[in-house]
């Protein structure tokens, strides 16, 4: 991971910190640990960003407000998703900005009056001093008047304006999103410069356009920015083992929504220490993917890096393991016997139909509990017409490069 060495004479620094990166000894070569390193922080991006994923919390409406800044990952991967939206609603907002009509009381000599209705007589007639006799009759020297005009300070007005302001500031640093940048500055520049506190009121539930920058709003606050905070952090840090479990998570979400033909429903919270928090979970109409979730056990708890719920019963249970194959050892499942004595271990403890670990390697293997070997299926695993333990290959994409 990443560090840095100081050196010190005495108990004072006498020069900059020296940035250094300790490679794993699982890479062989600097370039293969960079190159694995930039693949998989591409590819958990590539596969979180693209998938129909609903990121949803524990709150009615669908996510949890996160106070922590959304960080420019997050941000990437919410424009990514949302540009289209996004776009539609700032323009919309800004042909249409919140008109209602207001009203305001103003005083007008009275030959220039045109109202003398119920609510202008009583005003009037509160106020004595403006009351003279001219020709045994009282009559006033100016009249109260209600007049109509369009306050630019509506709630509405203030939400979009502080929204635009907030996102265009984030937006600045990165590429890919010149319409979004522009439209926010458009709407920043028709305004005044208001407070950027942030006002949800039941005001902003009217207007069709003012509900749908709302919703995004949440969207781009909520649940799922923590969660890609924790990821940027373990990027910062090189954390390649870390960073494969979030991945795995994702790309095992994605495999099982091709091989079911289904969209996953992405249930997610963020923990401070690890990123996805235990029990984050990909829903699936057949079934529910679990992180690191409890697995009752007959005998040793247990905690699969990953079970698949088929009613709230585990029936397949996944493990992450971030070791790459020995190049020195023989035989096309170099090195992984002691994943499969787990994966059996899994199978009989959890009485789950299937066992696999995941690991970053070229070759997969399922062993069939009736004694058969194979390749790996899993839409076979899925509906039950494989049972049995076995080793899932599964790596991101090297090619793929991260600025």
């Amino acid at each position: 991971g990443a560090s840095a060495i100081q050196p010190f004479r005495g108990e004072s620094a006498i020069d900059a910190p020296l940035a250094v990166e300790i490679i794993s000894p699982k890479f062989p070569t600097p370039r293969a640990h960079l190159a694995f390193f930039r693949g998989l922080l591409g590819d958990l991006f590539e596969c979180a960003a693209h998938l129909p994923f609903n990121f949803e919390g524990e709150t009615s409406r669908g996510t949890e407000i996160s106070y922590l800044p959304p960080t420019p990952l997050w941000t990437r991967l919410f424009l990514e998703q949302n540009s289209a939206r996004l776009g539609e609603a700032l323009r919309h907002f800004l042909a249409q900005p919140c008109r209602d009509l207001a009203s305001e009381q103003i005083w007008l000599d009275a030959p220039h009056a045109t109202q003398f209705d119920g609510a202008a007589l009583s005003a009037t007639a509160r106020e004595p001093s403006l009351w003279h006799r001219q020709k045994l009759r009282l009559l006033p020297s100016r009249v109260a008047q209600n007049r109509a005009f369009e306050p630019q300070g509506t709630p509405e007005n203030r939400f979009a304006a502080a929204f635009a302001r907030r996102l265009g500031r984030a937006i600045e640093p990165l590429d890919g999103f010149p319409e979004i940048e522009g439209l926010c500055a458009a709407i920043s520049a028709r305004f005044p410069p208001w407070s950027e506190e942030i006002a949800v009121s039941p005001a902003l539930e009217r207007r069709r356009v003012s509900r749908e920058l709302l919703d995004l709003w949440r969207l781009w606050n909520g649940a799922g920015a923590p969660v890609f905070a924790r990821f940027e952090r373990a990027a910062r840090l090189r954390d390649i083992a870390q960073l494969y479990e979030f991945w795995t998570f994702f790309a095992l979400a994605d495999a099982i929504g091709r091989a079911l033909g289904q969209t996953p429903h992405l249930e997610t919270s963020s923990d401070e220490a690890r990123g996805l928090a235990p029990l984050s979970r990909a829903h699936f109409s057949s079934g529910t993917l679990v992180f690191n979730g409890p697995a009752p056990s007959y005998s040793t708890p247990l905690r699969p890096d990953f079970l698949w719920l088929e009613n709230g019963v585990p029936a397949l249970a996944f493990d992450a393991k971030f070791r790459l194959e020995n190049s020195g050892e023989e035989g096309e499942l170099r090195g992984r016997g002691a994943d499969l004595h787990k994966m059996h271990a899994y199978r009989d403890a959890l009485g789950v139909r299937g066992a696999l670990a995941i690991y970053p390697g070229e070759v997969s293997r399922f062993f069939d509990s009736s004694g058969g070997k194979s390749a790996f299926s899993l839409g076979d695993l899925l509906t039950g017409a494989a049972q049995g333990v076995g080793l899932w290959a599964l790596r991101p994409d090297v090619t793929k490069t991260v600025s």
